[in-house]
């Protein structure tokens, strides 16, 4: 199974602890792993094991108002999805279908 998670930050704080634990456990188990990082990160605070990849897209940020808000929001979200189909390829290393419905 290919599993992809995605997680605001992985630092040194529970969501980041619990969040490698879960992906080494997948690992381990024979899943293929990706981790996906919103802020940017050089490396994770908890250590992985190797067929786990993880991905830093340095996507946070501040707006100045709500428009640019909004804008920022949809090139999130098309970047979030791009590097997840991306990473799910490259995990497998063949082609896939994915179905998506919004």
């Amino acid at each position: 199974m290919r599993i992809v998670l995605v997680v605001h930050a992985l630092s040194g704080g529970g969501t980041g602890r619990v969040l490698a634990y879960m992906a080494t456990y997948w690992a381990k188990a024979g899943h293929h792993v990706a981790i996906l990082i919103l802020e940017k990160s050089s490396s994770p605070f908890s250590p992985l094991l190797d067929p786990v990849k993880w991905i830093a897209l340095n996507l946070s940020g501040n707006s100045a108002n709500l428009a640019e808000g909004l804008l920022e929001n949809l090139r999130c979200i098309y970047l979030l999805r791009k590097t997840i189909i991306k990473s799910c390829l490259e995990l497998t290393g063949r082609n896939m279908m994915i179905h998506t419905t919004v």
